[in-house]
């Protein structure tokens, strides 16, 4: 038996199968809502003083993003790619590790944590572009920053292997 196509016109039918559709969390796996904090998207910022510091992310409670980072100029040949994961788990402990992917431009990433707070920095002398890959969360919230800001005192400088 074939299927015919049935083409949607009416715009109230179509807002109630979007609104029908579960999002993909842990508890209903269903499609990615483009609005959602779990849809892929990257913001940038360009760098006008010789060393900046950009407030990445902050989390609370159970917490964890996986993200690609990009440093360099678009006209340049020495764009660096790093994979930033960072989880805060239940009880406070984290977790942050940094991959270099190229050999590309470096750029240095700290943490801080407070309580049960942490805080993401990346210290960069070029410009750079974050690509929001998984955040995910239990119990918990994080805040995409973005913003040029003071490194904290008590940052501490996560290994980037």
């Amino acid at each position: 038996m074939a299927m015919d196509k049935v083409k949607l016109t009416d715009s109230s039918v179509i807002e109630e199968i979007r609104e029908n559709i579960p999002v993909a969390t842990q508890a209903q796996k269903g499609l990615l809502n483009a609005g959602s904090d779990r849809f892929v998207k990257a913001k940038g910022l360009a760098i006008t003083e010789k060393s900046a510091c950009i407030k990445l992310y902050s989390a609370v409670g159970q917490t964890a993003v996986v993200a690609l980072v990009t440093t360099g100029r678009i006209e340049g040949s020495t764009c660096a790619v790093f994979l930033l994961s960072f989880s805060m788990a239940n009880g406070g402990s984290c977790s942050c590790i940094i991959k270099k992917l190229n050999d590309g431009l470096s750029a240095k990433f700290y943490y801080v944590k407070d309580g049960n707070k942490l805080s993401i920095y990346m210290l960069s002398s070029v410009d750079y572009s974050v690509t929001h890959i998984s955040p995910l969360l239990e119990s918990g919230s994080f805040s995409y920053h973005l913003i040029q800001e003071s490194l904290p005192e008590g940052a501490v400088l996560i290994e980037i292997t």
